[in-house]
């Protein structure tokens, strides 16, 4: 099983979604949004127990652990040329939840987050650090802009983890449009196997989260 230092994990506070007043607006919007996200993503999580990992979750080929491992894999695997781990996030294994990463939630699956986290939010206060460019596959961008790609992960994942326990799935709705202002440019990339089911028709009146969820194959 793969650890992580537990010395920062302190720094993952609510007091720590906020924002360096000398990084530019357009930095703090896309930063802000993704400690939200964090954020919304815990406050969610800390209900899990292991009595939850076998329930069936929005994503059909996925139980609770394996979501809750594929999310926390996710952002320790994107964030690596940030944090520093050793990990390369071109050669991830996609048809595994575990993203082919020596790392699981374990029992206390809140725990493996909140330093996952605390390691993010050290690495995002780094001088300089959203200047260095994320390289993806489906991107080249300085990490200002494409903080927002493991975000709109997250925020994701955050919703089927709220309908697989039945929590409260009301996510915040300018983090909605921001995300799927940056995720619609990719429509003809990310519907595809492992990524986005087939797009969902919202209704007239939807709001910016049903769209959202709506354009990533979700049914709310």
């Amino acid at each position: 099983m793969g650890t992580l230092d537990n010395r920062s994990a302190a720094r993952w506070t609510v007091a720590s979604i906020g924002a360096n007043p000398e990084q530019g607006s357009t930095m703090l919007t896309s930063v802000a949004a993704w400690k939200t996200i964090a954020e919304q993503f815990r406050a969610r999580l800390r209900h899990v127990s292991a009595d939850h990992f076998e329930l069936p979750t929005p994503c059909p080929e996925w139980n609770v652990y394996d979501l809750v491992q594929h999310t926390i894999n996710a952002q320790h695997a994107i964030f690596a040329p940030l944090t520093g781990a050793d990990i390369d996030p071109r050669s991830l294994t996609l048809d595994d939840p575990s993203f082919g990463i020596d790392l699981e939630p374990g029992p206390d699956p809140h725990r493996t987050w909140d330093q996952v986290a605390a390691r993010i939010l050290s690495a995002l206060d780094r001088p300089g650090a959203l200047d260095d460019q994320l390289v993806s596959v489906w991107m080249t961008r300085p990490w200002r802009e494409g903080i927002l790609y493991p975000a709109s992960d997250l925020l994701l994942h955050t919703w089927d983890l709220a309908r697989a326990l039945q929590l409260d799935e009301t996510l915040p709705e300018d983090v909605c449009e921001l995300v799927l202002d940056f995720a619609l440019p990719f429509d003809g990339k990310v519907h595809q196997p492992l990524v986005y089911a087939d797009r969902v028709q919202p209704p007239p009146d939807a709001n910016t989260q049903t769209r959202l969820l709506n354009f990533s194959g979700r049914q709310p």
